[in-house]
């Protein structure tokens, strides 16, 4: 069996999908070998206890068209360094996301691949002399989160099959005892979480996902607190005049962030949809929120409304009716138990491990 390299030019921490699908490959028996470009202590003790290898290379982010052509080039090169020590025939190349994938054009011409997409906004990260339609074409498999955006990937690089379908479900979920860690850590936190019930959002705070017609909606209750998890991109100040009393924790680590929310009644997920990758969104929340069982209220987005109500696991909203928001909390109310046990079962059906064992035919 040939040994993959797994490549992928971000964070290890930041990319809970990659997270996820590193640790799932090694557990499947995959020898795998992480480049990245940063990772905390915890999580490569993680890999390297599963029997991985990782290997750190620098990239800088860019400032200017100028700083991305060049540290595009910067980074190619520290990847062919670390892939001149393998013969092709011992190891096969997993590669994950668009930006990644640009930066390293003419090496797919000397590797079997495996490209992982994430996102549909390779315009994002075009370079002139890329040919993504060949390198998406010659690919020994593709995996996508999400079905729509596979079908919109086949359709526009004349694919000759559908990208595999992998959601972005997490991996690492802490254990009873790591939470009795984080209370501790977090004990101001839970307790202020421990007043009411909770409607939280986990996520960017930023115009792409608007939370004012749901704080609107929100604005008259007294049963629960609302509680925004995650960096202010300049919408904070605003949202605080819609509720002053709102509860805002800034960014938090993994897996600090689950310490809030575990303690979640009712979860907001929602993207504008002004483009084809929010509309056909696959957000990792989805499984975070339906690991602790928390029923859902979404806008009407395809990438949202199929799996909430296909399993029943929550409302799709009207966002432009306020009534609508809050009407959906109290069907919530009713069917409490029904709506949580549903969004357990949605978590539990995913199996994503089955969906990788497709990649041990070509190793």
């Amino acid at each position: 069996m040939r040994k993959i390299v797994y490549i992928h030019r971000a964070n290890f921490e930041k990319r809970p999908p990659v997270i996820s699908c590193v640790l799932n490959l090694l557990d499947i028996g995959c020898e795998v070998v992480l480049v990245t470009t940063g990772i905390t202590e915890e999580l490569q003790n993680k890999v390297v206890s599963k029997g991985g290898e990782v290997i750190c290379v620098d990239y800088v982010m860019h400032k200017s068209p100028f700083e991305l052509i060049r540290n595009t080039f910067n980074y190619r090169k520290d990847i062919q360094k670390v892939l001149k020590s393998y013969n092709r025939n011992e190891v096969m190349l997993w590669v994950e996301g668009n930006y990644t994938i640009t930066s390293l054009f003419d090496i797919f011409t000397k590797f079997e691949y495996v490209l992982q997409i994430q996102e549909n906004d390779f315009e994002r990260h075009k370079l002139p002399f890329v040919n993504l339609k060949r390198i998406l074409q010659n690919a020994k498999l593709i995996y996508m989160p999400e079905y729509n955006r596979a079908w919109l990937y086949k359709i526009k690089f004349e694919l000759d099959k559908l990208p595999l379908i992998m959601p972005n479900k997490a991996y690492l979920m802490p254990s009873g005892d790591e939470f009795s860690d984080l209370e501790r850590k977090h004990s101001e936190k839970v307790k202020l979480l421990k007043e009411k019930k909770n409607i939280i959002y986990q996520g960017l705070l930023c115009k792409e996902r608007d939370l004012k017609p749901f704080l609107r909606a929100f604005a008259d209750n007294s049963t629960y607190n609302i509680v925004l998890i995650g960096k202010d991109y300049g919408v904070l100040d605003e949202y605080k005049q819609i509720i002053p009393t709102l509860i805002h924790f800034d960014y938090l680590p993994y897996p600090d962030y689950f310490i809030v929310t575990k303690y979640g009644d009712i979860g907001i997920v929602t993207y504008e949809p002004d483009n084809i990758n929010t509309v056909y969104c696959a957000p990792n929340k989805l499984y975070e929120y339906s690991y602790f069982g928390i029923p859902l209220i979404g806008n009407d987005i395809p990438g949202l409304s199929y799996p909430i109500n296909t399993y029943k696991m929550g409302v799709i909203v009207d966002i432009t009716n306020e009534l609508s928001i809050q009407d959906a909390v109290c069907k919530i109310e009713v069917n409490y138990q029904d709506y949580k046990s549903n969004a357990t079962r949605f978590y539990n059906d995913c199996d994503n491990q089955k969906v990788l064992n497709s990649v041990l035919e070509i190793l």
